[in-house]
């Protein structure tokens, strides 16, 4: 009787012989740490994953302390489909304090022409609202260490109002791990007042 592990490898044109020759790695960044002054809130967008070039789980954690917790955690396979892109499939957990409310999701995650960092995704909720995610990021290098990043990212669902939110960061790398940025956010939604906030925060990664 064929192994469930065995099986899901062979799914994945990925025989067993040739993943134990694959050298593995961990990765992990906070992409955002950050102190919002309007809200008086800290943000957070941290992730990581462990794999190799062509097979990676990853993990997403992003969420807000603005009025009450809300932590979006993401658990995927992530397989390498170009060089500059890669195909993520798992589960999407919405954690507002002790309600939880669980999704698939499947996306794309990568390198676009121009420098644009793309993390796109689509989901099914456990009670069958569709909604779609979309984070896009660009560095601008005035000096090596001097580093402008205009940030947008947009939510939507069916079972909520829509969100955008951009921003502009400046960061000063006192090496390529270690980053502290200033900046302006400007939040719109379908259902709220429009904000803008001040906001000071943290980029690392190792």
């Amino acid at each position: 009787m064929t192994r469930p592990w065995i099986s899901l490898f062979l799914l994945l044109g990925l025989p067993s012989a040739a993943l134990a020759e694959e050298l593995n790695y961990a990765f992990f960044q906070a992409d955002r740490l950050e102190y919002q002054a309007e809200d008086n809130a800290t943000v957070w967008d941290l992730q990581g994953w462990y794999g190799a070039d062509l097979h990676k789980f990853w993990w997403k954690l992003e969420g807000s302390d603005a009025q009450i917790t809300n932590n979006d955690v993401q658990l995927l396979y992530s397989r390498a489909i170009t060089p500059w892109f890669d195909f993520q499939a798992g589960v999407l957990l919405e954690i507002v304090d002790s309600e939880n409310t669980a999704a698939a999701i499947v996306g794309l995650q990568g390198m676009a022409p121009y420098g644009l960092e793309l993390d796109v995704a689509t989901f099914v909720t456990e009670h069958g609202d569709v909604g779609l995610k979309a984070e896009v990021e660009r560095n601008f290098y005035f000096t090596q260490k001097l580093v402008l990043q205009p940030r947008l990212e947009f939510f939507d669902s069916s079972a909520a109002a829509s969100e955008l939110d951009l921003g502009i960061r400046l960061r000063y790398e006192f090496s390529r791990q270690m980053a502290p940025y200033l900046g302006i956010s400007w939040h719109f939604s379908d259902d709220s007042d429009n904000d803008e906030t001040l906001l000071a925060g943290l980029r690392f990664w190792f």
